[in-house]
């Protein structure tokens, strides 16, 4: 007897999970559920077997290259158009004479259909309809049957007062010539609609056959989270493809790490479990999936390549093949988020919400309904950059679509592209480069590096834009700027931001492919301007470098040698990981922030008949100094959305030292040379201050927040955020990039009393966000 299986429907009522796999190919614990199905017929002496199909066709028919799979030979037949279960039937089948069985392609179970087989032919029945008992009915299409087996009536889906019977509609028919004569071709015809009240109409032998095993249709996601708690309750007779011992079906060994597993779980294959994860009772790990440090997962499923991060909580929760959840989720029964979704750091989803496939639920989203069009993410760049967590905001496929991106907005510019020499940032930087030359773009490597030469770098070899990948731990930074080391421009942002989202990334031809070029010695040149900051070198100067990051350490001291300026004395030159902000302790111990250093590299400038641009953020105070020195600051934005900050950044362009800590420390050593000044006694050309800064998140749009504060300065109206002037200091509050928060930048003489000034504004902007809220 030939099979046919029908496995053409959309499956609805599982998405977000069959939005882009058909019902047949979703994974039960490692396999798809045809799998279990052809095993099935195998057993029970099935030979051959049609499979019809319409949505996603290809899906299925590619997963069996050789039409062949446990012994049955396939047959793949494609409707042209729906035609229902009876007419999809019988589109399938070629020779109408022979007897067929029938099963839906969305089931798991281990009837033994040998005995339904025989008691159709002993019956001599047109129709053979195998049926199960439930405990519950009400779901489930019921059949009514006398003591022979013969069918007197069907009830669909009935309360409990016309529930007189227990027998469900399993979908697995027993078909003989005179039942497949009577569906038409080419026409839409339904077993329960059409067939099978049609036969009863006409007196012909209608049969049910009551089976015993297990039964489920998957037709939606209770029931096939639960067919796979069943799988491993061993409910179902059949067989995982992991051994099963003590209730873990695994391979041996289990993957390393210590965690705490509960059984009865599933782990596939190339399975990470992070150190202190509990894992079940009843959670099934799909191969290659990732669990990690911390975090608890009970009754729950995590599809292939799945990645679950730390100190998440997941109760009843199905994570679809390739999706991602960020550090402290929190998701709840009959979750659903769908394939290669983000879930942002401490998002909580509420029970039955469903997350269509590529969303983006940004950090600490509380969600409360599903999301199906659009995003939730606010856009791509931060204060920072782009910044994210590795494996889930930021990884190799995403930075391929941001590098053609990138590629296509600087034209026939290059594209510089470099990394912090850790093993994410060089796979990140390799994956912007890849994604750059496939959309055509001329690339120059610049190898691994630190951020301030990497500056240097862009603006030397004339790039239309520089990209820097750099990773911390869990998390990594992209950082973009223009041809000139700074931050890009909104336009650019926004551009940029509208082709990753819509997917509009050009592909260029094979023949416009083309290949990075490495820039070698470029770091002696980055060397060599450094010595040119000290013409007449540091003889007699001592001073210790002190930094975290060994090309800086390496790089600086080799200059710094050459110039004649050796390690000893009592000043300590301290250097950022990015080699950006430069910090000091002088000869008297006293600590010399980032931000007065900066001020003293601005005095250094005065001195000299200069201006000096700053970021729009920078502290009000060096406006005084400036202007002590007959000398004017001026301020460029992160990301402006016009030209109001042209001046300034052109002059920005040509003082590189505002950005790079290194440049900024061998100008203020070579100052007290030339001068004849010690550090201490320089520092005492300050004026005192202190700058503290805080942020706080917000919800809906943090402008309406800021409407009702009196605006002392906005830069003629296009500056960024409020600038507020109080009694004891000044206040910064503006926007982060991403409209989801507000920074605060208090202004005073002194850290304590900044503290408090930003302690009192975070306390009013409180206070603004309850009363809007009323």
């Amino acid at each position: 007897m030939e099979a046919v299986i029908m496995a053409g429907g959309e499956g609805t009522r599982l998405r977000p999970l069959t939005c882009d796999r058909p019902k047949p190919m979703v994974h039960l614990c490692g396999r798809p559920v045809l799998d279990y199905i052809l095993e099935l017929l195998a057993q029970n002496g099935i030979t051959k077997a049609t499979i019809s199909l319409r949505y996603l066709s290809d899906r299925i028919s590619s997963a069996y290259p050789n039409q062949r799979f446990a012994g049955i030979s396939l047959r793949f037949v494609e409707e042209d158009k729906p035609l229902g279960t009876a007419g999809s039937v019988r589109g399938a089948i070629q020779n109408a004479d022979e007897p067929i069985l029938v099963m839906s392609g969305d089931a798991l179970c281990d009837f033994d259909l040998r005995s339904a087989i025989q008691f159709h032919k002993e019956k001599k029945a047109a129709a053979t309809l195998i049926l199960s008992r439930v405990a519950d009915p009400r779901e489930y299409g019921l059949v009514v049957t006398d003591p022979s087996g013969a069918v007197r009536g069907f009830l669909e889906k009935p309360g409990w007062g016309q529930a007189v019977t227990d027998a469900v509609n399993t979908g697995i028919y027993i078909l003989s010539k005179q039942a497949l004569s009577l569906i038409p071709q080419n026409r839409e015809f339904d077993f329960g609609k059409d067939l099978f009240p049609l036969m009863l109409q006409k007196s012909m032998p209608l049969f049910g056959f009551g089976v015993k095993g297990y039964w489920c249709d998957i037709g939606d996601i209770r029931a096939y989270a639960q067919s796979q708690f069943d799988l491993l309750d061993k409910k179902v007779s059949t067989h995982l493809d992991q051994a099963e011992r003590n209730g873990i079906y695994a391979d041996v060994p289990l993957p390393a790490g210590k965690y705490t597993i509960h059984p009865p779980v599933y782990i596939g294959k190339q399975v990470t479990i992070g150190e202190g994860a509990v894992v079940g009772p009843y959670a099934v790990l799909d191969d290659g999936s990732t669990v990690g440090d911390y975090t608890t997962l009970r009754r729950s499923i995590l599809l292939p390549g799945a990645y679950v991060s730390m100190r998440c909580e997941l109760r009843g929760v199905l994570i679809c093949a390739g999706a991602s959840l960020g550090a402290h989720v929190e998701a709840y029964e009959n979750v659903v988020v769908g394939t290669n979704a983000k879930i942002g750091r401490g998002a909580r989803l509420l029970p039955g919400v469903r997350i269509w496939p590529e969303k983006v639920v940004e950090d600490g989203a509380h969600v409360s309904r599903n999301i199906k069009s659009g995003s939730a993410r606010r856009g791509f760049f931060d204060d920072d950059g782009i910044t994210g967590e590795v494996g889930i905001d930021l990884t190799p496929d995403f930075c391929a679509k941001l590098g053609a991106v990138a590629g296509e907005t600087v034209g026939e510019k290059f594209l510089i592209v470099g990394d912090d020499g850790s093993n994410v940032g060089k796979a990140l930087k390799q994956a912007l480069s890849a994604g750059a030359l496939s959309a055509g773009a001329r690339v120059l490597d610049s190898g691994s590096t630190f951020e301030s030469q990497f500056l240097f770098e862009s603006v030397f070899c004339k790039a239309g834009m520089g990209i820097f990948a750099r990773s911390s731990g869990a998390k990594a930074v992209l950082r973009l700027c223009d041809a000139n080391g700074l931050p890009l421009c909104r336009k650019w942002e926004r551009n940029m931001e509208i082709k990753l989202y819509s997917g509009e990334i050009r592909r260029c031809t094979p023949q416009e492919y083309g290949h990075p070029e490495e820039m070698s010695g470029i770091g002696a040149l980055y060397a060599r301007a450094l010595t040119n900051l000290a013409p007449n070198g540091l003889m007699g100067t001592l001073t210790l470098v002190k930094t975290g990051n060994r090309q800086i350490r390496n790089c600086l001291e080799a200059v710094l040698h050459q110039l004649s300026c050796y390690a000893g004395g009592s000043i300590r030159f301290h250097l950022s990981m990015a080699g950006d902000q430069a910090s000091f302790f002088d000869e008297g111990e006293n600590y010399i922030s980032p931000l007065h250093t900066l001020a003293l590299g601005c005095i250094v400038a005065f001195e000299a008949g200069e201006d000096v641009a700053l970021p729009f953020s920078a502290p009000r105070s060096l406006d005084e100094v400036a202007e002590r020195y007959g000398r004017r600051i001026h301020r460029y934005l992160s990301c402006p959305a016009d030209s109001s900050d042209q001046e300034a950044r052109a002059l920005a362009a040509k003082q590189p030292w505002v950005r790079d800590g290194l440049q900024n420390g061998i100008r203020i050593l070579y100052y007290m040379k030339e001068k004849n000044i010690l550090l201490k006694n320089l520092a005492k050309k300050l004026p005192s201050f202190a700058v503290s800064t805080r942020s706080i998140p917000v919800n809906g749009n943090p402008g309406k927040l800021l409407r009702a504060f009196d605006v002392e300065d906005t830069v003629n109206g296009n500056g960024e955020g409020v600038l507020l002037s109080r009694p004891h200091g000044k206040v910064l509050i503006s926007p982060l990039k991403r409209g989801n928060g507000l920074r605060i930048l208090a202004e005073a003489k002194n850290m304590e009393v900044a503290d408090e000034l930003c302690l009192s504004l975070q306390k009013e902007l409180a206070l603004r966000g309850n009363l809007d809220k009323k």
